[in-house]
């Protein structure tokens, strides 16, 4: 291969479908010095619809469930590496070689970092998580699940996994859904500190959270009717309180977001 990709530096963003990974990819590529896919036809530009090497059956990356496919979970000690040419082949035909920056986000790459920091070692990879019962809804908008249990059940595995894979990873920082939204010239300077980069606040995200903590509060909103029954409301709180709470999250107090490092190295 005469391109030698060691030579750029990579930005892969992730984070579960609906955390936000979208709006921060954006961010960040306004920057001049940073390529990222655009106009290729597939949805939200991602790479992950611009290759062959990792699966893109429904199984491995659809909405709430990939997580809990054992062989989506890919590492340094995946097969695919044998082949990891081909996706360093098909991506870099995507990206504007002239940039020295070359930025990828995918939802699926949270449960993928380790494989992606052996295929390209220059990398660094910036996770968005977001509440569990803002992210659950607005992804059961997208899947028609009967129950949010499926969501947050998926919500707890994926972030699992990615709490264990970080610990492998060289160059890596989390932010939250709430602090881009609420905090956001905090979040500004983390993200542009840890990239080297300045990223202008161009643009503002609004967050979305209280639309669905209205909803698992039991709140009509503009004649919607409730989504979710009281009891399965305090079942959920019952079976899965304790285990939100180690992620900095609760369902009963929504505003909760202790989420910070401590929490992330000893979560389990």
């Amino acid at each position: 291969m005469i391109f030698e990709h060691n030579s750029k530096k990579y930005i892969f963003v992730t984070g579960l479908h609906r955390s936000g990974t979208t709006f921060l990819a954006e961010l960040i590529s306004r920057n001049t010095y940073v390529s990222s896919f655009s106009k290729t036809g597939f949805p939200k530009d991602e790479g992950q619809f611009l290759q062959t090497l990792m699966p893109t059956s429904s199984e491995f990356i659809a909405p709430g469930r990939f997580a809990f496919n054992h062989e989506a979970h890919l590492t340094e000690n995946s097969k695919l590496l044998d082949n990891k040419e081909v996706l360093v082949g098909e991506w870099i035909s995507k990206w504007d070689l002239t940039k020295p920056y070359l930025l990828e986000k995918s939802p699926p790459n949270l449960i993928r970092t380790r494989f992606l920091q052996e295929v390209f070692p220059n990398s660094k990879f910036i996770t968005i998580i977001r509440h569990p019962i803002a992210n659950s809804y607005a992804v059961k908008k997208w899947t028609n699940d009967r129950f949010l249990e499926i969501l947050i059940k998926h919500w707890i595995k994926a972030h699992s996994i990615y709490l264990e894979d970080r610990k492998y990873l060289k160059n890596e920082i989390c932010i939250t859904y709430e602090d881009l939204t609420q905090n956001f010239n905090k979040a500004n300077d983390e993200i542009s500190s840890f990239l080297d980069l300045e990223i202008k606040p161009e643009i503002r995200f609004e967050s979305k959270n209280k639309f669905y903590f209205d909803l698992w509060n039991l709140k009509d909103i503009a004649g919607l009717k409730f989504i979710i029954k009281k009891i399965e409301r305090e079942y959920l709180i019952k079976k899965y309180e304790n285990q939100l709470n180690k992620f900095g999250y609760s369902l009963v107090n929504l505003e909760m977001n202790n989420l910070n490092e401590k929490i992330l190295k000893n979560a389990f």
